[in-house]
């Protein structure tokens, strides 16, 4: 019986000698430049550019220019106790007197109060109004109610649609709405932060009189620092590098098979000789013939798969600290920028010195005494409420982003346009109900609304705490803001006792030259140690690699049209082998068990005998869509729990050897039909190929008829093909576009052939998605510009599919965008590839000058 786990077995044969198609089946490749880095970085999955120019780096070099910096920040930090989180508060302390000696608070404050108690200001923040929120809620409310009483509250919602639908814009266009708002709220900010500086130095107080003295502590690290300092010039190379280990195995730069398109992995390699010796081979491939050429010919291969193999073991362990090695490489290059930019050190000494004095004398001033906070105290409460409104108009914010995120605005427009037109007159309640929830796409509609009774809320509270501020906020606010300018606390900011700015250099500076301590220095070692022994010993598996070009067969390289039967099979066959382990690992992906499960049952019950039993199972797994969305999503899940973090290291650890178990599994499989397609329809080219290399090829067959039936074969594949692609289109377009829009919505096609043998199969899929079809040429003139497909915005809508044949250069460089011109091929393509580009306007362009209807 033939089954998934079955098949990653049985189809050696055709790994092998497609991996013979894509290494050695591109002659020139072989004789001349067998490319050995290419190859290799295609079977390990690792990007060829990214890993060339890190093999052209020099670690040892790097580690011992590196290591200059930890000794001199050795030097400099001897003595010194102050530790980490004093420097932060050093930092922190210096930013904040920086922002507070350079606020400047408004001019007209009672003009600032009475615009935020104004109800334009409140409605701004509510995005939408009140009462069109009310009657949202109540209608989703009355939906689900038995009682006559909610009857008018249904109605209200077709009574007040146009109310409902400018909310709809608000909240789409609710950054426009907010930024009527952000004047007035930057100012009243500046106003809530002094008040809290002012807080702050009293509460701490004797930080701020001291604070001389850290400056001091930086005045003596400078001069420590002059003496021995030595810019290292490390920055743009450490960045570099770490740039290229955050690309190297990022599946998104992950190269397509290509030279190794027919070996499903490393693995596969050494399986060479072994799967041509099989009796199945033998039987099946050359049917008796003998073999040993083509033996003969693979023997360099063996001795490439165990050194490839051994090589894999230090890749897998370099690959399983690279994610580390990307976050050290990042987190170093961060500080070399900081310390590598920094001019000031030969002055440092000199302006640390003075600032120390300068601030010593005002902070010490006779005037620094605590005032009494009490006249403040009803300037502190309308602060708090003004502060918790505009929490509230944040919520709403979020809300409406989350909203927009998540929602086609234009269903919801349309399905409010179809409830308006409803008869609502009757008087029992459920018969509404009914009426509603028969609309298209109410559920949608539904699922919107229901978000409302959290938005009404967020208005509810906002709208009474802004009712709140009472008649005499203006005055209360602006005499606290009056208090705040006039005490001594505001005059000696006023005095800016040093530049903060600078002296934020000089501690930026000092604090990441001190982070190279000895604990990163032994890191950074080990880092760059197992950088140079993956580096030596990849160049001895390159040298060996190039050896294999002159040893290759005639037999291997006279297979013809090798690289695209390996390229178009090897794909199908890459997609195959994802969906076979995703088969054997089953029980660690519980969501696809039930689609899987569905694929073993409904396999044939295949023999192992030809090619037409991989290509039954490939068309079988067309079926199988895994994860949609998901791809290599655990990959993207081991990469963000292998960054430093603080998960519990209990279950971070299991987290991370589960993800890894599955990282290498593209669980969309539905993204990969149109390549399991492809890989399907390849097998008569490779078949033809191996009865050549065999001799099993008919001779002095009569050719009368034989062109007959092959224009009638091709024509069958033709028809075959469209009915697939007919079939595949509609299995996922209503569920790509949620049952909105047919996908080609909004598309007009025209056919520019000289032989149009398959128009009846183009028009029957443009129409049966929702398509057109021109009677004659389109003429842009009769649609209108700037129009778009619904669902391919950034196309335009007049599709012209040609051969090639008639030049229409004119229309391609037409500068209104309008044409999109692609090959019949192009057209199956984009079908397949099953992309989407909504048009997200609320009233977008129809192409027609006339209704699309």
């Amino acid at each position: 019986m033939f089954s998934v786990s079955s098949i990653s077995k049985k189809k050696t044969f055709l790994c092998v000698l497609d991996h013979s198609l894509g290494v050695l089946g591109q002659a020139g490749s072989i004789q001349k430049d067998i490319k050995a880095r290419k190859v290799i970085t295609e079977l390990l999955k690792v990007q060829t550019k990214s890993f060339d120019e890190l093999m052209a780096m020099d670690p040892r070099k790097l580690m011992n220019e590196l290591e200059t910096v930890f000794n001199i920040s050795s030097e400099i930090a001897k003595g010194i106790v102050t530790t980490g989180d004093e420097f932060k508060k050093i930092e922190h302390f210096n930013l904040d007197l920086g922002y507070a000696m350079n606020t400047v608070l408004s001019t007209d404050v009672p003009g600032l109060m009475n615009s935020l108690k104004s109800e334009s200001f409140r409605d701004a923040l509510m995005i939408c109004k009140m009462g069109t929120v009310k009657v949202v809620v109540d209608f989703f409310k009355a939906m689900t109610s038995a009682s006559s009483n909610d009857l008018n509250k249904i109605r209200a919602l077709k009574e007040h649609g146009k109310e409902v639908k400018e909310c709809l814009n608000s909240i789409v266009a609710n950054k426009t709405e907010l930024n009527t708002t952000v004047a007035d709220i930057y100012q009243f900010k500046l106003i809530s932060g002094a008040r809290d500086f002012c807080n702050n130095f009293y509460n701490d107080f004797s930080y701020f009189t001291g604070f001389h003295e850290n400056i001091l502590l930086m005045k003596n690290l400078a001069t420590k620092a002059k003496r021995i300092w030595k810019m290292p010039h490390l920055k743009d190379r450490v960045s570099k590098m770490g740039q290229l280990l955050e690309t190297i195995s990022d599946h998104d730069n992950e190269p397509k098979p290509d030279l190794c398109a027919g070996f499903i992995g490393v693995d596969d390699t050494a399986k060479i000789l072994e799967d041509v010796k099989s009796p199945w081979f033998q039987k099946e491939i050359s049917k008796g013939k003998s073999t040993k050429d083509l033996e003969k010919a693979l023997e360099p291969f063996g001795k490439f798969a165990k050194k490839l193999g051994e090589f894999k073991k230090i890749w897998v362990k370099f690959d399983g600290g690279i994610r580390q090695e990307g976050v050290f490489a990042r987190e170093m290059s961060a500080l070399l920028d900081v310390v590598e930019n920094y001019s000031g050190l030969d002055n440092a000494e000199k302006f640390l010195k003075e600032a120390a004095a300068s601030y010593k004398k005002t902070w010490n001033d006779s005037r620094n005494q605590p005032f009494d906070a009490k006249p403040l105290y009803q300037f502190d409460k309308k602060l708090k409420t003004v502060n918790e409104i505009l929490t509230f108009a944040r919520e709403i914010e979020m809300l409406c982003k989350q909203l927009v995120k998540e929602f086609d605005f234009i269903t919801l427009a349309h399905v409010l346009n179809e409830i308006e037109k409803l008869d609502l007159s009757k008087s029992e309640i459920k018969d509404l109900q009914e009426a509603i929830n028969g609309v298209k796409h109410y559920d949608t509609l539904r699922g919107f609304f229901k978000d409302f009774v959290t938005f009404s809320l967020h208005q509810t509270k906002l709208n009474n705490l802004h009712g709140s501020l009472g008649d005499d906020f203006t005055t209360i606010v602006a005499d606290g803001t009056a208090f705040i300018k006039n005490s001594s606390f505001s005059q000696m900011l006023n005095a800016r006792s040093y530049d903060t700015l600078k002296f934020d250099e000089t501690l930026q500076f000092f604090r990441k030259l001190m982070k190279f301590d000895d604990s990163s220095k032994k890191e950074a070692k080990n880092h760059f140690e197992t950088f140079e022994n993956l580096k030596n010993e990849y160049f001895k598996l390159e040298e060996f690699v190039k050896t294999l070009g002159s040893t290759s067969s005639a037999l291997i390289v006279d297979f013809r049209n090798a690289s695209n039967l390996a390229h178009t099979y090897g794909r199908g066959v890459h997609v195959f082998r994802d969906i076979s382990e995703a088969y054997k690992r089953k029980d660690a992906i519980f969501k696809l068990l039930e689609e899987l499960v569905t694929l073993e049952k409904s396999m044939k019950p295949f023999v192992s005998k030809d090619f037409e039993t991989l290509r039954q199972a490939l068309n079988t797994a067309v079926n199988v869509t895994g994860l949609r969305g998901f791809e290599y999503g655990f990959r993207d899940i081991l990469d963000q729990l292998s960054i430093p973090n603080r998960l519990n290291k209990t279950y971070r650890d299991p987290a991370i050897e589960n993800s890894k178990q599955l990282a290498d599994l593209d669980l969309d499989f539905s993204s990969h039909r149109g390549d399991l397609l492809a890989a399907s329809m390849s097998f008569d080219n490779i078949r033809e190929e191996f009865n050549t290399m065999f001799g099993l090829n008919p001779k002095n067959e009569k050719t009368e008829g034989i062109l007959d039936d092959r224009l009638s074969e091709e024509s069958e594949t033709h028809r075959e093909r469209f009915k697939i692609l007919d079939r595949e289109v509609t299995q996922w377009s209503k569920a790509m576009a949620k049952g909105e829009m047919p996908y080609l919505y909004g598309v007009y096609v025209a056919i520019v052939m000289k032989e149009q043998k398959n128009v009846f199969y183009i028009a029957s899929i443009v129409n049966a998605h929702g398509g057109t079809m021109c009677e004659g040429f389109p003429m842009k003139e009769d649609y209108n510009i700037g129009s778009h497909p619904y669902l391919h915005a950034h196309l335009g809508p007049l599709f012209l599919i040609s051969d090639g044949s008639t030049d229409l250069t004119l229309y391609k460089n037409d500068p209104d965008k309008m044409y999109t011109i692609l090959t019949e091929d192009e057209f199956v393509h984009l079908l397949l590839k099953r992309e989407i580009n909504r048009d997200t306007k609320l009233d977008p362009i129809q192409a027609t000058k006339e209704s699309d209807d």
